[in-house]
């Protein structure tokens, strides 16, 4: 029993000189800290310049989507009717990629990195439906 109480003072007394709150620990728990904001900073900066090049390519392709529509206006109704659903397919996969592109203020770093990948993942999706409705309005109009 004694030898127990001897080890448990043992113990506590190595727990107590590691806390204590030293100058070499509070100049590594600032050093800590500094990297973290530093590292908060970064990433902020990283998800702001993916957001706005993100919303470059989305504004392009809008651009061109909105020419196609205009024009598709001239064609046969048969056109009409066969790339119609294309583009409201479109529309609908830019929105959802926008809303999804306002997600980035809230996200964490692993999240915002998950994130990336899904909204990449997106983009690529609305970039080959965009390309394969293109192929098809050049290749019918």
């Amino acid at each position: 029993m004694q030898r127990m109480s001897w080890i448990a003072a043992a113990v506590l007394t190595v727990l107590i000189a590691g806390c204590h709150d030293t100058a070499e620990n509070r100049e590594a728990r600032k050093e800590t800290g500094e990297a973290t904001e530093a590292s908060q900073k970064a990433l902020k900066k990283e998800a702001e310049i993916y957001r706005e090049r993100m919303h470059e390519q989305i504004d392009a392709m809008d651009a061109q989507l909105q020419k196609m529509k205009a024009k598709l206006k001239d064609s046969t109704k048969e056109f009409r009717d066969r790339l119609q659903p294309k583009i409201e397919d479109l529309e609908v996969k830019r929105d959802e990629l926008r809303k999804r592109l306002q997600e980035i203020e809230t996200r964490s770093h692993t999240g915002w990195q998950k994130l990336k990948d899904e909204l990449d993942r997106a983009y690529e999706e609305l970039r080959d439906a965009y390309n394969r409705a293109r192929e098809d309005y050049t290749g019918g109009a």
